[in-house]
């Protein structure tokens, strides 16, 4: 009995892998670097955008950090936004879902490429591509 229960909990996890090394990967800081519309770079002068990830769960498929944005002002001010995001991938690491501010707006991408080090993601149903480095 002790040996079924064993294999039950070592398959559903394994099942859930999967995901889970996705979201290990986030652990830390990561800044936009680049943008894309329709192929085309946007400028990113005046704008800082930093995700910020702790300690991402091997047993779960999400990761909790803060967004940080920052937007330089003519009048040499700038305006800080920071919400709180919740981080979840599904289909083998192939979509990512941000929860901003816990359920006041969630977005969903697909995952072009992701290491420990790039992330590059795609907003779903748009042209626009993000890129991210970990610093």
């Amino acid at each position: 009995m002790k040996t079924a229960y064993f294999l039950l909990l070592a398959l559903t996890l394994l099942a859930c892998s999967k995901d889970n090394k996705y979201s290990r990967k986030l652990q830390g800081d990561w800044k936009l670097v680049k943008k894309e519309v329709a192929g085309q770079e946007v400028s990113l002068a005046g704008i800082s955008i930093v995700l910020e990830f702790g300690d991402c769960s091997r047993l779960n498929s999400s990761c909790r950090g803060v967004y940080r944005e920052k937007l330089a002002q003519a009048n040499n001010t700038s305006t800080t936004v920071v919400l709180e995001i919740e981080t979840t991938f599904s289909n083998k690491g192939q979509v990512l879902t941000i929860d901003y501010d816990y359920g006041e707006n969630i977005e969903t991408y697909d995952v072009i490429e992701m290491s420990k080090k790039e992330l590059v993601i795609r907003f779903q149903g748009s042209e626009n591509v993000y890129y991210f480095d970990a610093f």
